[in-house]
């Protein structure tokens, strides 16, 4: 369970990591 919710919230913020200066760097 505790790997599972660190996976998701390491996969949520590699997600938006990669969004957000994906974005900015575009821009």
């Amino acid at each position: 369970m505790k790997s599972i919710a660190i996976d998701w919230e390491e996969r949520e913020e590699l997600a938006a990591n990669a969004l957000k200066p994906n974005a900015e760097c575009r821009t």
